[in-house]
């Protein structure tokens, strides 16, 4: 069966000759305003993996209350809103939201990128209680694929790894 993997969130780069002077620069802007990290918007050439999980922070707000995060009339307004505001609480626009998943999308979407979750596979970890049957199939996918990339879980929500990968949820 095939595996969908999202890898990037619209931006690509090329390494065509033709194009390589169209490639990122400090004076273009480059990426969905709405889902921009605030480190994109200082500079798109020194973002890593943590912009996406902005991203991915501003699409679970976006699932979680209908809302986007940040909003302004204007563009100027937008980002000066990512870079200052706090958004709205999670659970003032949606109760029944369990403060812990609210917990997970403000450690994605806090501006300080060392104390961001660092990865896919810590994101994923963190969603695991949240996650239905398929979804924890998913889970264990992506954290099997970093186990074997070298790159598992680095925050407090570490799964167990034995010597095949990581060992599924409740087999510990």
């Amino acid at each position: 069966s095939s595996i969908v993997k999202v890898l990037d969130f619209g931006i690509s780069k090329t390494s065509d000759a033709l194009t390589s002077g169209a490639q990122t620069s400090t004076q273009s802007i480059l990426g969905s305003p709405y889902y921009m990290s605030p480190e994109q918007l200082r500079s798109s050439k020194n973002v890593d993996r943590r912009t996406d999980i902005w991203s991915m922070g501003v699409i679970l707000y976006e699932l979680l209350t209908a809302m986007l995060p940040f909003q302004a009339e204007t563009l100027g307004g937008l980002f000066a809103s990512i870079l200052e505001d706090a958004p709205m609480r999670i659970r003032l626009r949606r109760p029944e939201v369990p403060a812990e998943l609210e917990a997970v999308v403000w450690r994605c979407l806090t501006r300080s990128i060392g104390q961001r979750i660092a990865s896919a596979a810590d994101l994923a970890d963190a969603l695991a209680p949240f996650a239905s049957e398929n979804g924890l199939a998913s889970v264990d996918r992506i954290l099997a694929g970093a186990a074997g990339a070298g790159a598992g879980p680095t925050g407090p929500e570490g799964v167990a790894v034995g010597p095949n990968g990581p060992v599924p949820r409740g087999a510990t």
